[in-house]
Formats: structure tokens, sequence, C-alpha cells
């Protein structure tokens, strides 16, 4: 089949004097018209958009805090940095911030400062393990309500340290108990 079969002839139509004639796409055009262009340079429109946002988040961040310096980017870098990010951290405590009453305004301010995060980090990774404070509190509720049981019956009087003892003892129990089930996991 060759393609003048598929074309169509041109049909004539007699419009009445001063209509002007509308002319519609043919099927071959309109493919033509709708066919994407190539973009001759996609990173440069990525680099565009990129260096509007920093524009925009530099001046958002000058505008609630003037003392904060945003480093320039290269436009290849296509990528957040730390300092962006830090800066978009410190946007989203402000913006929560204000929405606080005055007492918990003040305690956000204190809890999230750096040196008190990095501790607290650093602490629950290592000390505060969710197994040993677990395990502590189970053993602490079950066994100072059996020593007040015991207190009650034999007649002598309570002794609040034991509710310690009893957390120390069942947060080493639930830090042993999650030492064996690793072992037990990266043994298989």
């Amino acid at each position: 089949m060759s393609q003048e079969q598929f074309i169509k002839p041109k049909i004539e139509l007699n419009l009445p004097e001063g209509e002007k004639e509308l002319f519609l796409p043919t099927p071959e055009q309109s493919v033509e018209s709708n066919v994407e262009k190539p973009i001759d340079n996609p990173e440069s429109d990525i680099n565009d958009s990129m260096t509007q946002a920093r524009e925009i988040i530099k001046e958002e961040t000058e505008k609630d805090n003037p003392n904060i310096a945003i480093p320039e980017q290269n436009p290849k870098n296509n990528y957040i940095d730390q300092n962006l990010q830090n800066i978009q951290t410190k946007q989203l405590f402000n913006n929560i911030r204000h929405r606080l009453p005055i007492l918990d305004k003040q305690l956000s301010k204190v809890i999230h400062q750096p040196v008190i995060e990095e501790v607290s980090d650093k602490t629950s990774k290592t000390i505060a393990r969710s197994s040993g404070v677990l395990g502590g509190s189970i053993l602490a509720f079950v066994g100072s309500l059996s020593y007040l049981i015991f207190v009650k019956y034999v007649g002598i009087t309570y002794n609040y340290t034991w509710v310690f003892i009893f957390f120390i003892i069942g947060f080493i129990v639930g830090l042993a108990i999650e030492l064996l089930i690793r072992t037990l996991i990266s043994k298989n």
C-alpha cells in the first residue's frame, strides 16, 4: 500500500460570501503538533528551578531570621546539603513553636539546643535502651506490688527504695534478654 491511498482528497466547500474558511488540521499535522519537542538541555531547566527554590528559601529565611547566612550553591549540585537541611529544620521548629503555649515554647527552645540533642541521641543509643526501660518498668510494677502485699501481710513498714531496686534489676534483665535475642538472630 502506498501513502497516496491513505491521503483523503481535498473537499471543496461552498461558503457564503464574507465567511472565512476554517482549516482543521489533518491527522498528519495534528500528530506533528502533539509530538513533544526535545529539550535542548534538560539540566538547565532543573538547575533553574533549583536556583529559584534556593532564592525563595533564602528570602524566607532572611525574613524570619536575618542572622542565618545561606551559602551560595553551585547549580550543578542538585542535592540538598547539610546547611540547607539545617535551615529547613530551624524553620520547621520556629513554625511549630509559634503555635505552642508560652511554657512549651521555652521548653522546646531548651530541649532542641544542638548540644542537648546530641547528648540525648548518644545516650538513647547506649544507655536507655527501650528493652531495658520496658523490663525495668514491668519488674518495678510487679515487684513493688508483690512487696506491698507482702508488707501488708507481715505487718512491717513499706520501704520505697525497693521500687528503684526492682527497676534496676528489671532494666538489667531487659538488656540481657535483648542481647540474647540479638545473638540468636545473628547466628541464624
